[in-house]
């Protein structure tokens, strides 16, 4: 019975530790267009992540996308993102479900334009759609700028 109990722990242990090391040896760069093609899915736009992509497991499932750009900010909407952290609910992962404790867009530059055709509302549509699959607990947007592009000029 002793032997079965310490062999138990000594799996559990490994387990725990393997779950540990995982996130460092992945790179998480390889997973790149897995990472956009559902953040493009979310978003009603398309998403590239440029830059390195950063994640971890354990203790707290959290990733930092660095260098991302959502739909084409050069043509009227979109916006170019410094770096996008998050930190999500464990508990919530092991339901199946996305939920983020924290949300933070560092230094993004938003760009919105308004063709008085509903662009606006179409994106805020997207949004609302979006927020049932994804919880978002806390959002954060640092050093960041919006400019709205209306059809006589822009408004800043």
């Amino acid at each position: 019975m002793q032997h079965a109990l310490l062999g138990l722990a000594i799996a559990f242990i490994l387990a725990i530790a393997a779950a540990l090391a995982a996130p460092a040896v992945v790179d998480w760069n390889d997973w790149r267009a897995e990472f956009e093609r559902h953040a493009s899915t979310l978003t009603g736009a398309p998403v590239r992540i440029r830059g390195r992509i950063e994640a971890t497991l354990l203790p707290t499932p959290a990733f930092v996308f660095r260098d991302v750009q959502v739909g084409n900010p050069e043509s009227g909407s979109g916006a170019r993102i410094g770096e996008v952290q998050g930190v999500l609910s464990l508990g919530a992962l092991l339901r199946g479900h996305l939920e983020a404790e924290t949300f933070a867009l560092i230094d993004p530059d938003m760009r919105i334009a308004d063709t008085g055709q509903g662009s606006i509302l179409q994106a805020a549509r997207t949004a609302a759609a979006a927020a049932g699959v994804v919880t978002l607990a806390r959002i954060g947007i640092a050093r960041g700028s919006l400019t709205i592009d209306r059809a006589g000029g822009p408004l800043v």
